[in-house]
């Protein structure tokens, strides 16, 4: 019992501790990163994420910005609120990728099945986070281009 509750604690220190030092790194920084953010072949046909249907359950996931109520923004106009969103995709989807090689460490503690599980609780938890993140700045994206586009055709 109190190997479960270390591993309890030591999953809300990694994933609290990793949530908050994304949440404070500067967007310059997040520059860095563009080869993650990237949008993939196999995104741009869309067919993925309808098949996984993730526009029904997406909004059923726990969100920290929901949470802490982040999400809702005084920025300038609809582009702006867009890029504003694109750019917590890109620190979300940092976050939940940083949490999962620390599954590794409960190898330190752990009998391997043990630690095995602990792998396989980080992927759970979160590619699906990952994944709803890639889905919405695809579409923030698109909508972004349609009003360049506009504003260019003006």
């Amino acid at each position: 019992m109190s190997l479960l509750l270390i591993n309890i604690i030591a999953w809300i220190i990694i994933q609290t501790g990793i949530s908050v030092l994304a949440g404070k790194r500067t967007l310059d920084f997040m520059r860095n990163f563009q080869w993650i953010y990237k949008e993939r072949k196999w995104e741009k046909e869309g067919r993925l994420y309808e098949r996984l249907l993730i526009k029904k359950w997406k909004d059923k996931v726990p969100e920290a910005a929901r949470l802490l109520n982040i999400k809702n923004s005084r920025a300038g106009g609809r582009k702006e609120k867009l890029n504003l969103y694109i750019d917590r995709t890109k620190r979300s989807e940092y976050a939940h990728w940083l949490q999962i090689p620390p599954a590794l460490l409960f190898f330190l503690w752990n009998d391997a099945v043990i630690a095995v599980y602990m792998i396989l609780y980080a992927l759970i938890f979160n590619l699906p986070f990952i994944m709803i993140q890639r889905y919405n700045r695809i579409r923030f994206s698109r909508a972004v281009k349609k009003l360049n586009n506009r504003e260019g055709g003006c």
